[in-house]
């Protein structure tokens, strides 16, 4: 039986559309992820997906979002009119249909992440659909213990074990470069699950497959399911 690997949007579908937009998290649902994965930042005491502090790369607009009032965020443009998403839209237009990795950027966001992805569980979602990343991983320990944590290493420090183990971790998300099979192997029997981002060349893909990797991150999720489905 084939190991079920999880297949995950990087910032939606970022390889075909604007990163972090409701247009490339639409499009990662279609070409058939498991997850998507989006980025967090407050501003206007909302959440805001976004991968940056500053707006300069991903709009047409500059500045730090936290300092730009909640009119000048909507007038912006993330890429093809469209907008920065708030992470309750994003909820709204997920509804089910696939898990959400939502990413912690900005310090003071595991609180309300919590709080949000709560009240999509009382209203009948499956608390499993939902992971919380960060390189940050003091913010991560503040995750509600409803919900799964993925810590984010970009270098694989000594004692990653017990920083997992510390903040509570579910996976473990590594850049691929950090990979190998006996790292796998490894994470794996201390009960971690190993997410290795970010894959987009059939070669890395088959690579990360054929180590072991229970899900890998991607800008064309559908790479991933081919070369799922062809292993």
């Amino acid at each position: 039986m084939r190991k079920q690997i999880i297949v995950i949007g990087h910032r939606g579908a970022k390889g075909y559309q604007p990163e972090n937009t409701m247009a490339s998290f639409d499009y990662a649902m279609k070409l058939g992820c498991d997850f998507i994965e989006l980025d967090v930042h407050m501003s206007s005491g909302k959440l805001f997906v976004i991968h940056d502090s500053e707006v300069d790369r991903t709009t047409n607009g500059t500045g730090n979002i936290a300092t730009l009032s909640l009119a000048e965020i909507e007038k912006l443009d993330a890429g093809n009119g469209e907008k920065i998403p708030e992470l309750r839209e994003v909820l709204n237009l997920v509804s089910g249909r696939c898990g959400v990795n939502v990413e912690l950027k900005g310090i003071g966001t595991a609180e309300p992440v919590s709080d949000l992805l709560n009240i999509a569980i009382s209203g009948g979602a499956d608390p499993s659909d939902y992971l919380v990343s960060s390189f940050n991983h003091k913010e991560l320990s503040l995750v509600h213990k409803n919900f799964r944590r993925g810590i984010l290493f970009d270098k694989l420090p000594a004692d990653w074990a017990d920083r997992s183990t510390g903040v509570g971790a579910w996976s473990i998300n590594l850049a691929k470069s950090q990979i190998s099979s006996e790292i796998i192997q490894h994470a794996q029997k201390k009960g971690f699950k190993v997410l290795a981002y970010t894959a987009n060349s059939p070669n890395d893909i088959r690579t990360l497959i054929r180590a072991g990797v229970d899900g890998i991150f991607s800008d064309f999720p559908d790479r991933v399911v081919k070369q799922i489905h062809t292993q």
